[in-house]
């Protein structure tokens, strides 16, 4: 899975508390199902 974010990038938060906020990607955590395939609705971006 190829993801269209990558860490140095910047974002805008679109929804949230700190929507309309912009920062750089920090980390990116894919997490894994109990089956250890990849979801790929559950990916964490961390932002500064």
């Amino acid at each position: 899975m190829k993801l269209k974010i990558c860490k140095g990038d910047t974002v805008e938060i679109v929804a949230g508390d700190d929507k309309g906020h912009r920062g750089e990607v920090q980390r990116i955590i894919r997490k894994k199902n109990k089956d250890g395939s990849h979801d790929p609705n559950r990916v964490y971006v961390i932002v500064a």
